[in-house]
């Protein structure tokens, strides 16, 4: 499990403004990647999630030996278009 804040950009230039999936599944792969030195595989974001610190969503992504995992992001700051997340991580198959 990890926990760490990063930077994002958001899709849009209006407020409301939505957390790029694409952006957050770069970001997934970029930490796992850096904490465990093994790229995660077909990782996938929701689309649709409000920049709104509080707001949590799941994305999910293959590790090691084909097991699903879970990376819960947790909005813990939103500056212009820049938002900071809380990443954990946990096996949801095996």
């Amino acid at each position: 499990m990890m926990s760490i804040p990063l930077a994002l950009l958001v899709a849009g230039c209006t407020y409301p403004v939505d957390v790029s999936p694409t952006g957050a599944e770069r970001a997934i792969v970029n930490v796992v990647s850096a904490q465990t030195h093994v790229r995660p595989l077909d990782t996938v974001c929701p689309s649709g999630v409000m920049a709104t610190v509080g707001a949590s969503f799941t994305c999910h992504f293959v590790g090691p030996h084909d097991v699903t995992y879970g990376a819960k992001l947790r909005i813990t700051k939103v500056r212009g278009q820049v938002v900071t997340f809380s990443i954990t991580t946990t096996p949801v198959s095996r």
